[in-house]
C-alpha cells in the first residue's frame, strides 16, 4: 500500500492504523468489495493519479494534480463540457496563486514522472487534459474572473469601511 503523506499528523495516523491492522484480518467478502471498489475507481478515473503531488513542482508552472483532478472528476461526474471547461479554465487560471497551471505549458523535461510513484505517463496524460480542457475558454475565463474577484473584494473592503 502507497500512502501519500505531506504532513507529520499524516505518517503519525499511518503508524497508528499500520500498529493496530492485524495481517489477514479482512474477511473474503472485505476482499472482494475493496477489489470491486479499486476496479471501479480505475474504470472511472481517467488518470489514475491519487493526488500525492510527488510530481510537483513543475519546473514550467503546470499544477499536474490539479489539472489530472480538474480532468478527472469532469469523466467521473459526467459535468458538461462547458461546465468542465470553466471550471478548469478558473481553477488552474486564476485560483492557483495567481499563476497559470495550465497542462498546455509543459514542455516535456520529464522531471514530473521521474517522482510519480504510480510511475503514471504524466506527460501524455497532460496533452490528453490540454486537448479536452483546454480552448478559447481558458483565454477568456481567467480575466473575467480576475475582474470579478477584484470589484467583489472592492465592495467588500467599502462594506468593511462603512461598519467602522
Amino acid at each position: 500500500m502507497l500512502s501519500g503523506m505531506n504532513e507529520e499528523e499524516h505518517i503519525k495516523e499511518n503508524i497508528r492504523i499500520a500498529d493496530e491492522a492485524l495481517p489477514n484480518s479482512l474477511t473474503e467478502d472485505e476482499l472482494k468489495l475493496v477489489e470491486r471498489v479499486a476496479d471501479k475507481y480505475r474504470e472511472l478515473m481517467e488518470t489514475g493519479c491519487t493526488g500525492c503531488r510527488y510530481c510537483m513542482p513543475c519546473p514550467r508552472g503546470v499544477d499536474i494534480a490539479k489539472c489530472f483532478e480538474v480532468y478527472d472528476s469532469a469523466k467521473l461526474f459526467n459535468t458538461g463540457t462547458i461546465q468542465s471547461k470553466v471550471m478548469y479554465a478558473a481553477g488552474l487560471g486564476v485560483m492557483n496563486d495567481g499563476k497559470p497551471g495550465f497542462a498546455s505549458k509543459c514542455t516535456k523535461c520529464g522531471k514530473c514522472e521521474s517522482h510519480c510513484p504510480q510511475e503514471l505517463p504524466i506527460m501524455d496524460l497532460l496533452d490528453d487534459v490540454s486537448k479536452e480542457m483546454e480552448g478559447p475558454l481558458t483565454k477568456i475565463i481567467p480575466p473575467i474572473f480576475k475582474t470579478f474577484l477584484s470589484i467583489q473584494s472592492y465592495r467588500n473592503n467599502r462594506k468593511a469601511k462603512n461598519l467602522e
